[in-house]
């Protein structure tokens, strides 16, 4: 009797060692960091938060934690953008997050978290040399199509080919088959072709942008050329879109970065009630910039104007009004900011 109750008592004890708590620490730093004040400390399977951490004014982040095992978790900092964390229970992890990089962090202390960015970074490198691989076939497809409507610019069959290129790239080529085909304008394809290519030709690279006149979120009419003097991102958009609304963080960041240079950004909803339009603004933090809705479909609205068949859909304009660049994503932006102000 006395032995059994030993050896419940040894089993009972190493039970408890065994799956004893450990305080686990994370000592952190925010580079580049404009827009966070704090993220959330989550398990990655369930999502289930775990704790909410500050940053500090000089982005420093401090994270102490009791673990008993090994497990998934994430330091969340939006919908977007999170780092995996593979602690080991009692060690102590040093961060260092850039901003501008999530998928790069530097971390030190945490073998499995820096196993998981140092395979990452490799494979990313050879997704890299995917993407140039893909990007010398299509040069090559373009080449051949653009040899084709050079040549044969009175031909139908080049509309089977035409929309290999992109129309904002090779407006002159299209122009081109569009001055061939007129002999056919009583066709419905080259109709259509007729009419996509004369709204490009409205929004060419360095033609004047349209005026956008819409009410804006306090009822009041905003101009689009009220903007004239600054380096203006134009957005159109709406609350339903979560390809846009998952620019949100980016586009803050940018604002923020390069608004006291001069930029701005005129964000055109095309939500059909207000209430919904103004509720998305609200929770993405992006009340900062311009705000209007183009909810009325006549030849006369902005969407009409800018011919936008999808959304997002986006042109950057420079300080006297003139289309520089059409249907860029942030990052696309950014480094267009970048070259423009040499930051």
């Amino acid at each position: 009797m006395k032995n059994r109750l030993l050896i419940t008592m040894f089993i009972t004890f190493f039970t408890i060692t065994i799956y004893a708590q450990k305080e686990t620490v994370i000592v952190g730093e925010m580079i580049n960091n404009t827009i966070y004040s704090e993220f959330y400390f989550e398990e990655l399977l369930t999502g289930t938060m775990v704790d909410t951490i500050k940053i500090g004014r000089k982005g420093k982040f401090k994270i102490e934690i009791e673990l008993e095992k090994q497990d998934y978790y994430k330091l969340r900092f939006d919908e977007n953008n999170y780092i995996v964390y593979i602690p080991e229970p009692g060690e102590n992890a040093v961060f260092k997050i850039d901003v501008n990089d999530f998928r790069k962090p530097v971390i030190d202390g945490s073998k499995h978290t820096e196993l998981v960015y140092s395979i990452l970074n490799e494979t990313d490198e050879l997704d890299k040399e995917i993407i140039e691989f893909q990007e010398k076939i299509r040069t090559s497809k373009k080449k051949i199509i653009r040899n084709m409507v050079t040549n044969n610019a009175g031909s139908l069959s080049c509309l089977f080919f035409i929309e290999e290129l992109n129309i904002n790239e090779d407006l002159e080529i299209y122009k081109l088959l569009n001055d061939g085909l007129k002999k056919y304008s009583d066709n419905s394809l080259v109709f259509e072709f007729n009419q996509k290519v004369e709204a490009a030709s409205v929004l060419a690279i360095g033609s004047e942008a349209p005026e956008i006149v819409i009410p804006g979120i306090n009822g009041d009419e905003i101009k689009l050329s009220s903007l004239r003097g600054n380096y203006v991102f134009i957005d159109f958009w709406a609350s339903w879109c979560a390809p846009c609304r998952s620019e949100s963080a980016n586009l803050l960041r940018i604002y923020n970065k390069y608004n006291p240079l001069g930029f701005n950004i005129f964000s055109i909803s095309l939500d059909e009630t207000a209430d919904v339009w103004i509720e998305a603004v609200e929770k993405d933090g992006i009340e900062a910039w311009f705000h209007g809705i183009d909810n009325n479909e006549n030849e006369n609205s902005a969407s009409s104007k800018y011919n936008v068949t999808s959304i997002p859909f986006t042109i950057l304009i420079d300080k006297s009004g003139k289309i520089i660049a059409k249907n860029i994503n942030s990052n696309e932006l950014e480094e267009k900011l970048k070259d423009i102000y040499g930051r």
